[in-house]
C-alpha cells in the first residue's frame, strides 16, 4: 500500500523541470551590450560563419567586463524558451583562440 507522502513525492518528481543541457560554443566576440546583458558571438564552422546572440545570466555578467571585440571565447550556454542563455564565458588567448 502506497502512502500519501510517497504519492506526493512521485507527483513532485514528475513535475520537476528538466535541467537544460549545457552546450559550448567557441567564437569571436562581435558585440557586448552591458546594459541589455547580451553578447553577440561570431561562430565559425565547417559550413559558414554565423552570428549568435546570447542573453547573459547574472552569474556570468562579471565575465563581460574584460571582453573586447575580436576576443576568442568559449560560451557555456543552455537554450530556454527559444533563447540562448550564457551561463559561463571563458576568454581564450592568442590569435587563433588558443587557451
Amino acid at each position: 500500500m502506497e502512502t500519501v507522502s510517497s504519492q506526493y513525492a512521485e507527483v513532485a518528481k514528475a513535475e520537476a523541470p528538466v535541467p537544460a543541457k549545457l552546450k559550448i560554443l567557441t567564437g569571436k566576440v562581435i558585440f557586448v551590450d552591458h546594459d541589455a546583458m547580451t553578447l553577440t558571438v561570431k561562430k565559425t564552422g565547417w559550413l559558414r560563419a554565423q552570428e549568435v546572440i546570447f542573453a547573459v545570466e547574472e552569474k556570468a555578467a562579471a565575465q563581460l567586463v574584460d571582453l573586447k571585440q575580436d576576443d576568442w571565447i568559449d560560451v557555456t550556454y543552455a537554450e530556454a524558451d527559444g533563447k540562448l542563455i550564457a551561463q559561463g564565458i571563458v576568454r581564450r588567448t592568442g590569435e587563433a583562440g588558443e587557451y
